[in-house]
């Protein structure tokens, strides 16, 4: 389990595409939350995409690094991800 938290900023919208970058920093809990295994994720810095599909959703894109630490071992990760969004509220 993990948890992270940050900030993002959102650049002007070109077109149907928003592009936006954020930084943030959070623990990765490998035994849960008894705090065994835990280990801390800081930077993580994000850079990514949002295109609009129809005025009701949209396909996200991201490319992040991160670096985790457990003060013994640390490691550096680059981190890809697809995702989509609905906005049911936007429906007329």
């Amino acid at each position: 389990m993990r948890a992270v938290t940050g900030y993002q900023y959102n650049f002007l919208a070109q077109g149907s595409v928003t592009p936006y970058a954020g930084i943030g920093m959070g623990a990765n809990f490998g035994e849960g939350f008894t705090f065994d295994g835990t280990s801390l994720l800081a930077p993580v810095l994000t850079g990514g995409m949002r295109v609009l599909v129809g005025n009701t959703g949209s396909v996200n894109l991201s490319l992040s690094y991160e670096h985790e630490t457990d003060n013994h071992v640390s490691e550096n990760r680059i981190v890809g991800a697809v995702g989509v969004s609905s906005f049911p509220w936007r429906l007329h």
